[in-house]
Order: C-alpha cells, then sequence, then structure tokens
C-alpha cells in the first residue's frame, strides 16, 4: 500500500469504514519486507478532499517518527486549522477523545490530528520500541 494511492480508496470507502485503508497502510509499514520510503516517497494525488489529506500526513508522519525516518516534506502541507480527531467517530469531549489525545504521538500536535498511540499497532501488529 502507498500513501499516494489511499484517497482514491478513502474516496469510496468499505462498509467498514473509511480509515480502512490508512489501517492497511500501518499493518504494511511494519511488514519486514516493506520498502518504507516507497510507501510514502511521493505526495498525494491533486483533488485529495483536504480532511484525507491531514487524516493520512498526521499518520505518515507519526509513523516516521516512531521509526526515526525523516518524514517526506509533503506531510507537513496538511493541517487541520482547528483540532479534530482522526477517526470521526471518537468524539472530542469523551473519555475515549481525551484518552487518545494524552496518549497521542507528537505529529498529532503539528496536524491537529489527534489519535492514541494504539493506532499504530492496528490490526494484531505488535512492534518492540
Amino acid at each position: 500500500m502507498l500513501a499516494a494511492e489511499l484517497p482514491a480508496l478513502m474516496a469510496d470507502p468499505c462498509p467498514r469504514g473509511k480509515l480502512l485503508p490508512i489501517n492497511q497502510l500501518v499493518k504494511d509499514w511494519f511488514n519486514p519486507l516493506a520498502d518504507r520510503q516507497e510507501m510514502i516517497a511521493d505526495p498525494l494525488p491533486a483533488g485529495c478532499p483536504e480532511d484525507d489529506a491531514v487524516r493520512i500526513a498526521t499518520v505518515v508522519h507519526a509513523l516516521c517518527d516512531q521509526a526515526g525516518l525523516q518524514a517526506p516534506a509533503w506531510v507537513l502541507g496538511h493541517r487541520f486549522e482547528r483540532d479534530e480527531m482522526l477517526s470521526e467517530a471518537v468524539l472530542w469531549d469523551t473519555e475515549m477523545g481525551r484518552w487518545e489525545r494524552e496518549t497521542a504521538p507528537e505529529a498529532c500536535r503539528w496536524h491537529r490530528c489527534w489519535f492514541g498511540e494504539g493506532f499504530l499497532e492496528v490490526l494484531g501488529v505488535h512492534v518492540g520500541r
């Protein structure tokens, strides 16, 4: 899965949700054979809705930080004007929303797109730090 492929997949989400393609990117990121640089090298295509672009960029930025890699320059061009949760199903002023913000990777602060650190361990992927 390439980050640049995500907008098309998110535009026509499957019944399991709009974030499923981002979850797949995270899962693929931790595949021992993954070429991480290739996965994130290309910027998002023109016409990508900005809310999707911010969500993708935040996750890519957080993955790079976690792996000790330099995030590609294109990620810094995507930021919410006000704080938003990665998943629209997680409400800001709930216990879950507070927990997600408290455990959020540093990249979330820059992009103003919040998710808990557990999001980077989706789909049964467990990574030593």
